[in-house]
């Protein structure tokens, strides 16, 4: 009779084992992945600027659902735009989301400093996001790729030391 109770206890122990574990590998398996990079576009301005550095804190995606963004912390990250000129990127890595239509894409920018003269400058910032918006569509088990520029021109300021951060997608 004991080893009955104990064959059944342990049926029942397998049982919720493997529905834990099926429930695991579900979900891990209908996440995507995301891979973010960035570069600026070539600029034909003749502003003296040595670099152009930001910082990013973030990378959003909001759902298509507009209720869930999904945030991906980068730390602290200091970028020298004028580094990253197309063709050259900088990539975030890689970000698990939860498959699904996305239709925006958003980054946190703390702060902004460009060298002119050997003179380091505050740059301010016009709004604390670049983002860009679209249908972004996520698969399960597919890393998507997001190349994003910063268009420069018209939008980095030496003169009022001002920069308002655009994107745009290059390629999907």
């Amino acid at each position: 009779m004991k080893i009955v109770q104990i064959a059944a206890f342990l049926a029942v122990v397998l049982v919720i084992v493997g529905f834990v574990a099926y429930s695991y590998y579900e979900i891990e398996n209908s996440n995507g992945q995301v891979d973010v990079s960035i570069n600026s576009s070539n600029t034909s301005s003749n502003y003296s600027a040595k670099s152009l550095n930001i910082t990013i804190t973030a990378i959003d995606l909001r759902s298509s659902n507009y209720s869930l963004w999904t945030n991906y912390s980068t730390g602290s990250v200091h970028i020298d735009l004028l580094d990253y000129i197309t063709p050259h990127k900088y990539s975030f890595g890689n970000i698990s989301l939860i498959e699904g239509d996305y239709t925006m894409i958003r980054l946190n920018i703390t702060s902004a400093t460009a060298v002119v003269n050997e003179t380091p400058v505050h740059i301010n910032l016009n709004r604390k996001y670049a983002e860009v918006a679209g249908n972004f569509d996520i698969p399960a088990r597919t890393t998507t790729y997001f190349n994003l520029e910063f268009l420069l021109d018209g939008n980095f300021n030496m003169t009022s030391d001002t920069f308002n951060p655009d994107i745009q997608v290059l390629n999907l």
